[in-house]
């Protein structure tokens, strides 16, 4: 019975990651974490068990998912000439519009979707918001600003979802690693 309970928890947990990292939370660590633990707790004679693949194939994901982030986002503002000040204050804008969008979507009445949806599009209005900012800050005019805001915007929309992409995949291995 205990080895069901656990499994289920480690499913639980895969789920919880993929939202998680799509909410700009450390999610693909989370998985990863717990790869790790069930590698070094359990052995493979125990139904519930990671393997070392599993553990290489959740920490490559891993690093995978946080590139894919990093260059989208860099790449937002770098493509249109920005500043490396205003990449910075768009991945810290990026993240507190992601926390925001979080807590804002409550007042949508789809629960958890609602949270989903307002975090990945408020976290693309901080980055933007945050591009904006670090454009002015450095002495560029309004028209200049907003098209590195757009982009930094797109950056990191597409980031999330090759993050996004790279954490569903590793929810399916943690649980496959698991159950089977």
């Amino acid at each position: 019975m205990f080895v069901w309970t656990i499994a289920i928890l480690v499913t639980l947990v895969a789920i919880v990651g993929m939202f998680a990292t799509v909410l700009g939370l450390p999610g693909l660590w989370l998985m990863v974490v717990t790869g790790v633990i069930l590698f070094f707790t359990t052995s493979n004679e125990t139904f519930v068990h990671v393997s070392i693949y599993g553990v290489v194939a959740l920490l490559v994901l891993a690093g995978l998912g946080e590139l894919i982030e990093f260059i989208a986002s860099a790449a937002g503002v770098g493509k249109m000439g920005g500043a490396k000040r205003s990449a910075w204050l768009a991945l810290a804008g990026s993240l507190l519009g992601a926390i925001i969008g979080l807590f804002a979507g409550s007042l949508i009445p789809i629960p958890i979707i609602g949270s989903l949806v307002t975090s990945v599009l408020l976290g693309g209005v901080g980055a933007a918001i945050g591009a904006v900012i670090g454009e002015r800050w450095v002495g560029k005019d309004w028209e200049q600003s907003a098209k590195i805001g757009a982009a930094a915007m797109i950056g990191r929309l597409l980031g999330t979802i090759g993050k996004g992409i790279c954490a569903s995949i590793m929810a399916v291995v943690l649980v496959w690693q698991v159950w089977f």
